[in-house]
């Protein structure tokens, strides 16, 4: 992986609102590998020990999901995302979390808005 030992800062700047702090990591290897990528900070402990709540997920709107791995996905009616493994059959997608306090969420893939592979990761 040529980002593992990428060169990473945590940028975080005051926002509009008095207390909003709006974050942007930093790291040359990405913009220059990936330059349409995003990052999101992980809320939940539902993929611990692989990727922990606080962590950074980077993504790319070009990469899409991939059978098995982590992805972030967007579901119909649900405010937010989740970041789970994820598995496809012909009618449905399942959401592994890798935490085994959780269980496996099934939808319908007429539900799945989208999915975009977890390219990396940043513990703070």
């Amino acid at each position: 992986n040529t980002l593992k030992d990428a060169q990473v800062n945590l940028i975080q700047v005051a926002g509009e609102q008095t207390d909003e702090i709006v974050e942007f990591l930093r790291c040359e290897k990405i913009v220059k590998s990936l330059p349409d990528s995003f990052a999101l900070r992980i809320d939940g402990d539902s993929m611990s020990p692989r990727i922990n709540d606080n962590d950074i997920v980077v993504l790319s709107a070009s990469v899409p999901a991939v059978e098995g791995q982590a992805a972030i996905v967007h579901i119909r009616g649900q405010i937010g995302v989740t970041c789970k493994l994820i598995r496809t059959t012909q009618n449905q997608i399942h959401l592994i979390p890798v935490n085994e306090k959780y269980d496996t969420k099934i939808i319908p893939k007429k539900d799945l808005i989208w999915s975009l592979a977890v390219l990396c990761h940043v513990s703070l």
